[in-house]
């Protein structure tokens, strides 16, 4: 995976390019990478894209939000800028907290 250097974030994974079957691999990957390392601060961006440059659109981003609605995770999105927050501090189990 692309790591970017965002200091906002404890992690940080940038997902273009990746195929969607790809990206969801690198996303579990990394969940049972960091999943010791959860505080009650911790936060992790998963930059997916837009999908200007994908036949159907933004696929990467969707398959993303349907794999954390999957487990239940709560996260913040910006569609428009292309990515989903994951904090550990969300206040209710499985809540979608959109940011436009």
């Amino acid at each position: 995976p692309r790591f970017n250097d965002d200091t906002e974030f404890n992690v940080v994974i940038d997902f273009h390019g990746y195929s969607r079957v790809d990206a969801v691999r690198e996303l579990e990957r990394e969940m049972v990478r960091v999943s010791p390392l959860v505080t009650s601060n911790w936060s992790m961006k998963l930059i997916a894209g837009r999908g200007i440059h994908s036949k159907g659109g933004p696929v990467v981003y969707k398959t993303i939000k349907a794999w954390l609605d999957q487990f239940g995770m709560a996260y913040e999105e910006n569609q428009d800028a292309g990515h989903i927050v994951v904090r550990a501090t969300a206040p209710v189990y499985g809540t979608k907290m959109r940011r436009n």
